[in-house]
Parts: C-alpha cells; sequence; structure tokens
C-alpha cells in the first residue's frame, strides 16, 4: 500500500515539476537557456556592427516611446476605475475608454513602426525569417472566442 501512495505521489510531484519546466522555457523555445533574446537575435539574422547598432537604436527609441505610453494609459485606466467606482456619468466613463483606445491606437502605430524600421535594415533573406517571428508574436496577442472568432488582446 505504501508504494502504491509513494508512486501516485512521485507521479503527481513530477506531473507538476514538468508542467512548470515547460513554463519557465518562455516564449521563445529555441532561445538556450541564459541567451538574452538580442544575442538569440544577432545568432539567427548574422548581423553586421552597423546593423546591430541600428537595431539597438531601433529599439531604444521604441522602448522610450512605449513607455510614455504605458504610463498615460495606466493614468488613464486608473481615472476610469474611479470614475466607474464614484458612478461618474456615463459620458465621462465613455470619455475616458474612448481616450484609452486612442492610446492603444499609438502604441500599436509604434510597434508598426518599429518592425517597419527593422525590415528596413534585413536583407530579403533575413525579412523572411523575421517576418515568420513577427507573425508568430502577433497571434499571441488574439485570443479565441466563442464561435470561432478571435479578438484583439493587447496588453500595453
Amino acid at each position: 500500500m505504501k508504494k502504491v501512495v509513494l508512486v501516485i505521489i512521485g507521479l503527481i510531484v513530477g506531473s507538476i515539476l514538468m508542467a512548470q519546466h515547460g513554463r519557465s522555457q518562455g516564449r521563445d523555445s529555441d532561445q538556450a537557456p541564459g541567451m538574452d533574446r538580442r544575442e538569440v537575435m544577432k545568432e539567427r539574422f548574422n548581423l553586421s556592427e552597423d546593423q546591430e547598432q541600428q537595431m539597438e537604436s531601433f529599439r531604444i527609441k521604441f522602448l522610450g516611446d512605449v513607455q510614455s505610453i504605458k504610463d498615460q494609459l495606466n493614468i488613464k485606466r486608473a481615472e476610469l476605475k474611479t470614475a466607474i467606482n464614484s458612478e461618474a456619468s456615463k459620458n465621462v466613463i465613455y470619455e475616458f475608454v474612448s481616450e484609452i483606445n486612442l492610446l492603444i491606437g499609438q502604441r500599436f502605430e509604434k510597434e508598426i513602426d518599429r518592425i517597419r524600421e527593422v525590415r528596413s535594415i534585413l536583407d530579403d533573406d533575413r525579412k523572411v525569417i523575421f517576418d515568420r517571428i513577427t507573425v508568430r508574436k502577433s497571434k499571441r496577442h488574439f485570443r479565441r472566442v466563442k464561435h470561432g472568432r478571435y479578438r484583439l488582446i493587447f496588453r500595453g
């Protein structure tokens, strides 16, 4: 009886550890442990020093632009929550929703600009690889809803 209980406990612990290990691998399953994303991109695309510097400048510019939009989004979401909890008028609440949607659209535009900038420095073969990666990443922003439809989930 003790052996059966130990085997069952072992199976449960093993399955939990395997599930956690799968989650810890992250989104890029081809990324080796301890490697930075930039190192993976450098290895995958075999970029020149000039291209690496351009990519880094694109990344820094994008992060700066997006951070200001994220800060504004957080403020607007807090204001919306306050307005909902204080039972403000419907027009005031809808105004906050419109402003939030505008900011989400601006963030999406910045992402598109960054993708276009990166593509501009790549040759045709590398563009194919980059496009494959960006399509895979963009699928993460969609969630299946009822009846096979999808809706955009943009976490800003």
